[in-house]
């Protein structure tokens, strides 16, 4: 036999089940895929949004210039015009297939370089390898 309190309980317990339910399904429910540029609320002036795309390039030419800077940075000179070309700490530098020290770059050295493209300038490059030829 059951009571008044016990029926109430069960209804109060049921009713609050089904209310969690439809908040979590509400909650889980996906959500419209907008893409930011048509997104306008962090775009005050609502000019188009530019992005900077990385491409990955590879030059071959010959080191005109090493500056002395951190990190290291090169002017390569190819048959399509000059590079800038900054290196990090994890370039891969080698030549022969052995791996060499960046002090090991030096102007007049013919060299092939694998990196990725700067966005804001496509005569600028940052290098993954290089190889000393």
């Amino acid at each position: 036999m059951t009571t008044k309190l016990q029926i109430r309980f069960k209804y109060f317990g049921l009713s609050s089940l089904i209310g969690l339910s439809l908040l979590f399904s509400a909650c889980s429910a996906p959500q419209p895929d907008v893409p930011s540029e048509n997104n306008q609320g962090n775009n005050p002036d609502n000019n188009p949004i530019e992005r900077s795309t990385d491409e990955q390039m590879i030059i071959e030419g010959k080191i005109v210039a090493v500056m002395e800077s951190f990190p290291l940075q090169l002017k390569v000179e190819t048959k399509s015009g000059s590079y800038s070309v900054q290196l990090l700490s994890d370039t891969k530098i080698t030549r022969q297939g052995e791996t060499v020290d960046p002090g090991k770059l030096s102007p007049d050295q013919k060299v092939r370089i694998k990196g990725q493209s700067s966005g804001s300038s496509k005569s600028a490059m940052t290098a993954q390898t290089i190889e000393i030829l």
